[in-house]
């Protein structure tokens, strides 16, 4: 049987060693595109890159807590708001059986349970303890199961010139001579601790509740 090879071009039939030689060189040449990809594929990142990486996620974090606090005390100042809710309901409940709402508070500088303390962060109280008017507040029988951190007021007076003392909130709800039984609701809170006070203020000459310094 007759072999038959195949000879490269530049290789004489009777110079195998060229052929020899230029095989074994085609096979030992050493890649250097796959070199040069695998190189690239391992190279890390610069100290520039981590930089811009980790600026990336201070900012980011920053956004987050900011976002974090505001809900927060969006959370903490709707407690004044379902407060004043109740004790008026509760003053609307009493005239219905009495004829007039029920000055509980004599002031509205006379906070219950207590006025929130201004030198740290808040905290809450039990509603239906002991603390100024606590007596006329559970007569009034505002609906509340759960402690709270605003301290809460409430008066009330016969027709006739309407003269509330403590009254804290500056851009005050529209009063004069009233011409029937009144009432007024105050509430005040220290909502994130930095001794600026939230200050809420109802009556029963108008539906809206007025605030000011709202999240403080």
């Amino acid at each position: 049987m007759k072999m038959s090879r195949i000879l490269r071009p530049g290789c004489s039939n009777k110079n195998l060693a060229c052929l020899v030689h230029r095989d074994y060189n085609r096979t030992m040449r050493p890649n250097t595109a796959s070199r040069g990809a695998v190189k690239g594929a391992s190279r890390g990142f610069t100290l520039a890159e981590l930089m811009a990486v980790v600026a990336i996620i201070g900012i980011l974090a920053a956004i987050g807590m900011v976002g974090y606090r505001k809900y927060i005390n969006s959370a903490r100042s709707s407690e004044a708001l379902q407060m004043i809710s109740s004790i008026k309901a509760a003053q609307e409940s009493f005239r219905g059986e009495t004829l007039g709402y029920l000055d509980v508070s004599g002031s509205l500088s006379n906070y219950y349970p207590q006025k929130p303390p201004a030198d740290h962060d808040p905290v809450k109280i039990a509603w239906g303890g002991t603390g100024p008017g606590d007596t006329k507040w559970k007569m009034l029988n505002v609906s509340n199961t759960g402690p709270v951190m605003f301290g809460y007021a409430t008066i009330a007076g016969a027709p006739g010139p309407v003269k509330p003392q403590g009254l804290e909130i500056v851009d005050k709800p529209p009063f004069g001579d009233a011409t029937e039984p009144w009432y007024m609701i105050q509430a005040t809170g220290n909502v994130n601790g930095d001794s600026v006070f939230s200050v809420y203020c109802a009556t029963s000459f108008t539906n809206e509740i007025y605030v000011e310094k709202e999240g403080e």
